[in-house]
């Protein structure tokens, strides 16, 4: 399978800080291809013979001679963004954390109609599902522990499709971008430039990236399968050997998604209420003849857990976290 990258330079005048930034954004599987300089006379010679659709450096750089370097477009990093107004010219806050750095960066790609090449990409990734119909179960906690388990051996995504997620309050933050917007863009968005897109959104919750879920409860209950199978296909593109989804509401279409998926899990309680639920799922898939989808289902009913880490945390040595170990 073949994807796009777009090609793109980099010029830093210090060697160290060149080399850290490209381990960095390779180290992330990004899929840009970078080419770095730490002279402006080898760049402005390598242009002379290379295209460059999209340049990156910083104020220094930029203003002691690479003003006249012909690119489709250049980001600058900068201590004040809000003084840049050269055309073609995208200023970006040198004081952020690098990660914030890389996701403007890939917004900036995505948002362009810089000329790509190809790339070939990863196998397709392996999908975990977490669904229940019960509530209280310690789905999303066991789905978030698994991931960072993943997250050890191999690249992997977390993606939240519940309506009402939590992660505001348990991250502290408020997405600039959400979910939402991600499937929003993807309707529209070249199948090539999907795994930019997705990169200009992904957050870090120890290993594990994700995007940050859906803050209007009623964009998840408008999506279709459709728009799971983009995202499933953004993420394997972006180099995820993993991808973790934690679904809370039966979507349109759901289970052609569910048949994708290498393992199902489903938690449960054991209340009266909670097994009936359980059952009148298991019942209609089988009365719809989907038995076979039924069977895959690996119920799991988790033990009591004295205390409950926070899922942005790391839960690998905690008493859930050991549990989840054992699912995968």
């Amino acid at each position: 399978m073949q994807k796009e990258k777009p090609d793109m330079a980099v010029y830093f005048s210090r060697p160290d800080y060149l080399e850290n930034f490209l381990n960095y954004i390779n180290d992330k599987e990004t899929g840009l291809s970078c080419i770095g300089f730490t002279r402006d006379d080898t760049l402005i010679s390598f242009a002379k013979e290379h295209s460059i659709s999209l340049l990156l450096t910083d104020d220094a750089c930029f203003d002691t001679g690479l003003r006249r370097l012909k690119t489709e477009l250049t980001i600058v990093l900068t201590e004040d963004p809000g003084i840049r107004t050269d055309p073609d010219v995208y200023p970006v806050d040198i004081y952020q954390p690098v990660d914030a750095i890389l996701r403007e960066i890939l917004k900036v790609i995505s948002d362009s109609d810089i000329p790509v090449s190809p790339l070939t990409v990863r196998d397709s990734a392996c999908i975990y599902c977490f669904t229940s119909p019960v509530g209280r179960c310690l789905k999303t906690s066991l789905a978030m522990a698994v991931s960072q388990h993943l997250s050890d051996s191999a690249p992997t995504i977390y993606l939240n499709l519940e309506p009402v997620s939590g992660f505001p309050v348990m991250t502290g933050e408020t997405g600039e971008s959400d979910l939402s917007d991600l499937l929003f863009f993807l309707r529209d968005e070249p199948k090539e430039r999907y795994a930019l897109r997705l990169g200009s959104m992904i957050r870090m919750i120890s290993g594990v990236h994700y995007v940050f879920p859906a803050m209007n409860p009623a964009d998840i209950t408008q999506i279709t399968a459709e728009d799971i199978f983009r995202l499933l296909q953004a993420s394997a593109d972006a180099g995820y050997r993993n991808i973790v989804l934690d679904t809370g509401i039966w979507l349109s279409g759901f289970e052609a998604v569910l048949d994708r998926c290498r393992r199902i899990l489903v938690p449960a309680v054991k209340d009266p209420v909670s097994e009936a639920k359980l059952t009148s799922l298991l019942s209609y898939l089988r009365y719809t003849g989907q038995t076979a989808l039924s069977e895959r289902m690996q119920i799991i009913t988790p033990p009591y857990f004295k205390e409950l880490p926070s899922i942005v945390s790391d839960m690998r040595g905690t008493d859930i976290g050991r549990y989840a170990s054992g699912l995968i």
